[in-house]
Formats: structure tokens, C-alpha cells, sequence
């Protein structure tokens, strides 16, 4: 669900967010033994919920329109950051406690549409971290970080059919 407002001949403001109901989802699965089993798709048990904004400012002239384009965004996850202790009984760490794992990006955009047809251009990044937090029974605390990052350029072009068919 999402809603934009036109300010003037040139400027637009978006904003929209996205709720996938993943919380109580879940999945099969086999293993190599035969024996099934059956787990949550999202291991806190929580919705991914997106919110996003953008706007894009258009350059008018005689000649072409250039579209200049950005937004922020959260990139929420099945995955968590987690913790866990040592558990004496079972020889292993158990996890204790978990939160989503939420990251955030940016777009860029641009582009010149002419009568006849447009070409965009648009990179993306998004970045989140993972964080997997350790301890012992002695007290011994130890983590485990990553960042993760992805980058995204695409491109596209628009032929207006309406000008060319007539």
C-alpha cells in the first residue's frame, strides 16, 4: 500500500510499505534418513514488513525530459541475529534469544525520455549485518559478525508504441 503527492509541475514524494505475513509460515522438509520435519519460515516468528521512500525530481526542456530519481528503504529478513549460551548438558551452544534481522538501502535513478521513447538508469544498495553473539558458562562472551551488501545497476528503455503506430 503506498501513496504519492505531485508538488507542482516537476517534484513527487512516495512513500509505501509492504507487509508479508511470513510470522507463523512454515516449511517441510526430509532428511537424508527419511524422517520429515516441519520449522517456521521466519525463525522469530515475525511479519517482514518494508517501508519505502522516493521521490523524483523531472528537468524539463525543449528537447527532453531527465527524471532524477532516489529512495530509502528497510530490508527486512527471515534471518535473525541471535544469541546464545553454552549448555553443559548437551555439549553445545543453544540459542537464547534472537531479533530480525532488519538492513536498510539507497536508490539512484535517472534517465532522458524523448517522444518517441525513454531510457533509465538506476543503482541500488542495500546492506545488512549479521550478529551471532556467544557465552559460556565462565563467562566467556565471543561474537560473530558479517555485513552483507549488495549492489544492483539496472537499465531499461520504453518505446512509446502510440508514437510510432498511427
Amino acid at each position: 500500500m503506498g501513496v504519492s503527492y505531485r508538488f507542482g509541475e516537476n517534484f513527487t514524494l512516495g512513500v509505501d510499505f509492504e507487509n508479508r505475513n511470513y510470522a507463523k509460515s512454515k516449511f517441510k522438509g526430509e532428511y537424508d534418513d527419511g524422517t520429515t520435519f516441519e520449522s517456521y519460515m521466519s525463525k522469530t516468528e515475525e511479519d517482514v514488513t518494508q517501508f519505502r521512500l522516493g521521490m523524483e525530481y523531472l528537468i524539463v526542456t525543449d528537447a527532453v525530459v531527465v527524471p532524477v530519481r532516489c529512495g530509502l528503504f528497510n530490508y527486512p529478513t527471515l534471518w535473525s541475529n541471535s544469541d546464545y549460551e553454552w549448555d553443559a548438558g548437551l555439549s553445545e551452544y543453544v540459542e537464547v534469544e534472537s531479533e530480525q534481522l532488519v538492513g536498510y538501502g539507497i536508490s539512484l535513478g535517472s534517465g532522458v525520455i524523448f517522444e518517441k521513447f525513454a531510457l533509465d538508469l538506476s543503482y541500488s544498495m542495500l546492506s545488512y549485518e549479521n550478529v551471532y553473539n556467544y557465552d559460556d558458562l565462565n563467562g566467556y562472551e565471543w561474537s560473530q559478525t558479517w555485513t552483507n551488501t549488495r549492489n544492483s545497476l539496472n537499465m531499461s528503455a520504453v518505446i512509446y508504441l502510440d508514437t510510432i503506430i498511427k
